[in-house]
């Protein structure tokens, strides 16, 4: 899936997905040209990092 259906389903901000995907926290993502496609894991790892920020982890 693209990075704007994953910014729908959790919540975080598409510049916010490629900071996780920079520093390591996700997984680069498989392309397809130049758009980069998610899958669920993807998805679970961000809402979990969503998670532990509302919990005040930064």
């Amino acid at each position: 899936m693209f990075i704007s259906r994953v910014s729908e389903l959790t919540g975080a901000r598409r510049k916010a997905i490629r900071h996780y995907e920079s520093i390591g926290l996700i997984n680069p993502p498989k392309r397809s040209g130049s758009y980069r496609i998610y899958d669920e894991h993807d998805v679970t790892v961000i809402a979990m990092i969503r998670k532990a920020q509302t919990l005040g982890f930064s």
